[in-house]
């Protein structure tokens, strides 16, 4: 793998277990709340990442073709 790959994949470990952790504070109705709140947030995140707005950033990713 190379290191732009290692850094994202890095990102995103980084992330999910900050939204983990979070989560393990926070009060919750259900295990369905709960978990409905991390896979929420844990997308978000990643959407920052490709976007360039994480605390993890990488710059912004040319993810689509716009000549197309």
């Amino acid at each position: 793998m190379n290191r732009f790959k290692t850094d994202f994949f890095k990102a995103i470990k980084n992330s999910r277990e900050n939204c983990v952790t979070f989560a393990l504070f926070e009060k919750h109705a259900s295990k369905e709340e709960e978990l409905n709140s991390v896979t929420s947030e844990i997308i978000y995140r990643i959407l920052e990442l490709i976007d360039g707005y994480s605390e993890f950033s990488l710059g912004r990713l040319d993810i689509i073709n716009t000549a197309t």
